[in-house]
């Protein structure tokens, strides 16, 4: 945004734009309107301060204030280079303060305007986000017909996963195995993202488990493992049951340090950050050249990442780069994607609880991707996200059994490694040895184990385990579940020497 000539109501309005930018919606939104009383035009000259003044608006306003300002602003829209813009941007964030105040119909209206002005694919697909996720809350068994009004405008499939996934899970729940048909049919054959997979994988348990009859289960599973698009965890499912061979092959990589680097001006920076030990101050330039530089060079970058163990970074970096069109899979990305920290103390105490080194890796690397003081919003603490309380209860357990004392007056230190992943792998056995099932135990972790058990309990004679978890009402813990399975079935293949299928076969014995 370039700056106009400095004015109070200038100050406000970028110091407004940057408290939102930081999440601070009620300060942006007094800062905002400040500058609104003082110069309304503003806001028409630069549409980034419309978008801030919205998200301010959705957040801290509780009122129907704000939709009705951007009706007013819509309808009376001013010709001029940032009309276009406008004519979405108005519309749009109207649609999403609608939607915080729970008036869908209003949501839908607005929601309608901004796709038929928006300006690019990008914003085309929000669009239609939120109005399919305003149609799915209505009524379930419906969302067929929206479905295939939309469909036809999406530019990329994966964008709405999660909305098909909870549409899915609604099916699966309540046995519409013939809706279930028909949504997958819906999809073109080129379309990508995991939905399409999930369908067919489902669709293909249903019918070998005699659930739904008329459907060649086998050719439904072999055109998932067949699936380069679909999600690892659907692949390596779907390859457990055919028992025909593994689902994913890893070809070899060479080291990125060797390859030739398209940009060596950015690269020689960004590498000399690691290289002078401020490896930590880095991101900021990662993020602003991420969209330009090459695999080879974005794998360097991870690799300097893990150089300095700062994992996450590492881990998120080389999926976002495994996420472009041109990547062709290797296993050197899958090490660096899934690497080993604190293998030593992952071996021993997986060992010590009877569990696959590979599960503890997984679970572990889907908890906190390896960040020893990390804390969740609901206050679960460190490698294995154990809650204080659990934490107390398994330590003592291990106390009166003759381990270590780790209770230290009230309190357990789940920051130091050593003792988060021993209790993270004592409380995984336990789950294991109440529920006889490794993958309940998983979801149990996520989803606590009296919910899980109770589910189960009412669902085990209609659904074997791996379409229960198609089933949870918990959108965290179903993915939680495909996670972990994946993960551990990487770690398996890449560093215990076990086929991916032989993973899924212990998981879900």
């Amino acid at each position: 945004m370039t700056p106009p000539p400095a004015g109070p109501q200038v100050f406000s309005a970028a110091a407004g734009r940057a408290a939102v930018a930081r999440s601070s919606y009620r300060e942006g939104l007094r800062l905002l309107r400040s500058a609104l009383k003082q110069e309304e035009a503003l806001f028409f000259r630069y549409p980034e301060l419309t978008a801030a003044l919205g998200r301010a608006f959705q957040y801290a306003s509780g009122t129907g204030e704000g939709i009705k300002l951007f009706e007013t602003w819509f309808k009376a829209l001013p010709p001029g280079e940032n009309a276009p813009s406008l004519r979405f941007l108005l519309p749009f964030y109207g649609g999403r303060m609608a939607r915080q105040r729970g008036d869908r119909d209003k949501a839908l209206e607005l929601f309608k305007l901004a796709l038929e002005a928006a300006p690019d694919p990008l914003q085309k697909d929000a669009s239609i986000w939120y109005i399919l996720s305003l149609e799915l809350q209505k009524v379930p068994q419906d969302f067929l017909t929206p479905l295939k009004t939309y469909m036809p405008r999406w530019h990329s499939f994966p964008y709405f996963d999660d909305i098909l996934d909870r549409f899915i899970q609604y099916l699966t729940a309540n046995r519409y195995w013939k809706t279930l048909e028909e949504l997958h049919a819906l999809f073109p054959v080129e379309s990508s993202g995991t939905a399409r997979a999930q369908c067919a994988y489902i669709l293909g348990r249903a019918a070998l488990t005699g659930k739904l009859s008329g459907l060649k289960g086998e050719a439904l599973l072999r055109t998932v493992k067949a699936d380069r698009g679909a999600s690892l965890y659907y692949r390596v499912m779907a390859s457990h049951w055919l028992g025909e061979g593994p689902a994913v092959l890893i070809p070899p990589a060479a080291s990125s340090q060797s390859a030739e680097f398209p940009h060596p001006e950015e690269m020689e920076l960004l590498l000399g950050f690691f290289q002078f030990g401020a490896g930590a101050y880095a991101y900021p330039y990662v993020a602003a050249w991420q969209e330009t530089l090459s695999i080879p060079e974005l794998r360097a970058v991870a690799e300097a990442y893990q150089q300095i163990e700062y994992w996450d970074e590492s881990i998120r970096l080389v999926g976002d780069y495994q996420a472009r069109e041109e990547y062709v899979l290797n296993r050197r990305d899958m090490e660096l994607a899934y690497p080993q920290p604190f293998k030593g103390l992952i071996d021993a105490y997986a060992k010590d609880a009877d569990l696959p080194a590979e599960l503890l890796f997984g679970l572990i690397r889907t908890e906190s991707t390896f960040r020893p003081k990390i804390r969740s919003p609901v206050g679960a603490v460190g490698l294995a996200q154990i809650m204080p309380a659990t934490a107390l209860d398994i330590a003592g357990r291990l106390s009166r059994r003759g381990g270590p004392g780790y209770i230290q007056g009230d309190r357990v230190d789940l920051e130091d490694p050593e003792i988060n992943i021993h209790l993270g792998a004592q409380y995984l056995r336990y789950l294991i040895t109440v529920l006889d099932q490794p993958m309940l135990a998983v979801l149990s972790y996520n989803g606590g184990i009296t919910r899980i058990r109770r589910w189960w309990n009412a669902a085990k004679s209609q659904y074997p385990p791996d379409l229960f978890l198609e089933t949870l009402e918990l959108n965290e813990t179903r993915l939680y579940g495909r996670r972990v399975l994946a993960a551990a079935a990487v770690y398996g293949y890449c560093y215990y020497d076990l086929p991916m299928e032989a993973v899924a076969a212990g998981i879900y014995r």
